[in-house]
């Protein structure tokens, strides 16, 4: 993706683009067959944040095989590029029912899925990896994450807070500088040329 395309999305309305990064880790990225490296990933929000669109990046942790370094890899990442990260959605590895990981569990390292018959219409399964970080871990990075954003990312308040449909309204009001403050500006008195 080009500066030329992010300019004509902008142009054309588009203020938020939410990416699926999942990972800043090449390893993680390549099991997960994203077609996608950490440094494309970095180009390509540093692009759509020049031309002045809000990035908002999904990320998870404990993908089976993910190791605490992997996982700290993607951290970092977020930190070293809060210029063009605006918000964010973390969160720890789901084992969908659908997913590539149910269907091919041996390419994933993944040696038991744990099917609950009392849960027999979830669409997420708990698991048990042969390698990487146990279910416990991740859910200390995915909250090491949130700690990181807490100190670093002053529009948290905001986007933290409000459903994703209201925070694009604040968005299209007062536009991607505006927010990237504590808290929504103060709301101007309308112009108009005429009262009814």
């Amino acid at each position: 993706m080009d500066e030329k395309l992010f300019a004509k999305m902008k142009k054309a309305g588009f203020i938020f683009l939410m990416f699926g990064l999942e990972s800043a880790n090449d390893r993680v990225l390549a099991l997960i067959d994203k077609g996608t490296t950490k440094a494309v990933e970095r180009d390509v929000l540093k692009k759509s944040h020049k031309a002045g669109i809000w990035n908002h990046s999904f990320l998870f942790f404990g993908f089976p095989t993910e190791t605490r370094s992997e996982a700290q890899e993607t951290i970092d990442f977020l930190r070293d590029n809060l210029e063009s990260i605006h918000s964010f959605g973390p969160g720890v590895f789901l084992l969908n029912r659908d997913s590539s990981c149910y269907q091919y569990p041996e390419k994933f390292s993944i040696e038991r899925i744990i099917e609950d018959p009392e849960r027999n219409i979830a669409m997420n399964l708990d698991f048990v990896a042969k390698a990487g970080m146990s279910r416990a871990e991740a859910g200390e990075m995915n909250s090491k994450c949130i700690s990181m954003a807490e100190e670093l990312f002053p529009s948290l308040q905001l986007w933290g807070t409000l459903p994703r449909e209201h925070f694009l309204l604040y968005l299209d009001k007062f536009g991607k500088t505006a927010l990237n403050g504590n808290k929504p500006p103060a709301e101007e008195e309308e112009q108009v040329l005429c009262r009814a």
